[in-house]
């Protein structure tokens, strides 16, 4: 069975006062959503808060806590994406990284068996292609170059 994982991003506008937290944690379980991406959280370093419906903030903020707080960005996880979360990694007051197990999938990191969006009988005309091409450039006569040329214009339209 497959689960979906619902993901949307927002931008909050302030989340450095927690019943704003509590806010943002009623409309992610009203959505039903997993993973909320946040923008303009504007709290400052970074950091991990569990709220107590069970979810879980990670923040990414200007380094000095002692700043305005004007930017920041952050993820907001359900108890079940928190389950899955592998790492997670401030970069930035702009830049935030977070894989859980179920981004391997969605993002397609677990390669399965799938059709060639180009087959092979189509590759070996693109690549007797490129070698005339290449060919054209060592043609060291103007009637050879000019036959190169011609063959070179056949193969284009066969592909």
């Amino acid at each position: 069975m497959k689960i979906r994982t619902r993901i949307a991003f927002w931008n909050v506008q302030t989340l450095h006062e927690d019943y704003r937290l509590a806010q943002v944690g009623v409309e992610i379980l009203r959505y039903k959503l997993h993973i909320l991406g946040l923008s303009k959280v504007r709290r400052n370093e970074f950091g991990e808060q569990r709220t107590p419906k069970g979810l879980t903030l990670f923040y990414s903020g200007k380094k000095n806590v002692e700043d305005i707080r004007e930017c920041g960005v952050g993820f907001l996880l359900s108890s079940s994406a928190k389950k899955s979360l592998l790492t997670w990694k401030p970069v930035s007051k702009r830049i935030i990284s977070v894989k859980t197990d179920t981004s391997s999938t969605v993002l397609g990191n677990k390669v399965g068996k799938r059709d060639e969006w180009i087959s092979q009988s189509t590759w070996n005309p693109i690549e007797a292609r490129k070698q005339l091409h290449l060919k054209t450039h060592k043609a060291p006569k103007k009637d050879e170059l000019a036959s190169l040329r011609e063959q070179y214009r056949q193969l284009l339209k066969r592909i």
